[in-house]
């Protein structure tokens, strides 16, 4: 089968509105667009503002980089659970599961960063199964500043 390019172009549609995306079975976790040039550039502008030079060595500047882009990127989910009980949406909530809770971040991390749930064609698969917005704050921050906080 021969590729076809636009199976990879983003939609503008779920670029400007993010996407819902399955996390598993009952926990759907809805994503603002990132592009990789956005990834990258933020990589370079907090190299910039790190003055010690032994930190670039370390892992600490590339996770604080990725849970910036968590924090600016998930705008929502639905059907998180902590304790049995509901666990809505908010950036405390965020917070807690990215310190927290790292098989989640991770997971969290390559949803955000996964450019196929932006496309057509996975945006007209992910209507199908909507789930209701969840009772926490649904933020959309219109791809609003990054942090400059160490994590």
């Amino acid at each position: 089968m021969a590729l076809d390019i636009t199976d990879f172009t983003p939609d503008a549609q779920a670029v400007e509105d993010g996407v819902w995306v399955d996390l598993d079975e009952d926990t759907k976790v809805k994503v603002e667009y990132m592009s990789p040039d956005a990834y990258q550039n933020e990589l370079i502008k907090r190299q910039r503002r790190i003055r010690n030079p032994n930190l670039l060595e370390r892992g600490d500047y590339l996770r604080g980089i990725e849970n910036d882009l968590l924090r600016a990127h998930i705008m929502d989910w639905s059907g998180m659970k902590k304790g049995g009980k509901d666990f809505p949406f908010s950036m405390e909530n965020l917070d807690f599961v990215i310190k927290v809770v790292p098989d989640i971040r991770s997971a969290l991390l390559r949803i955000v960063q996964d450019v196929s749930n932006f496309t057509a064609k996975q945006r007209e698969e992910g209507e199908k199964n909507l789930p209701p917005a969840s009772s926490g704050i649904s933020l959309s921050n219109g791809g609003g500043e990054i942090s400059g906080e160490q994590n």
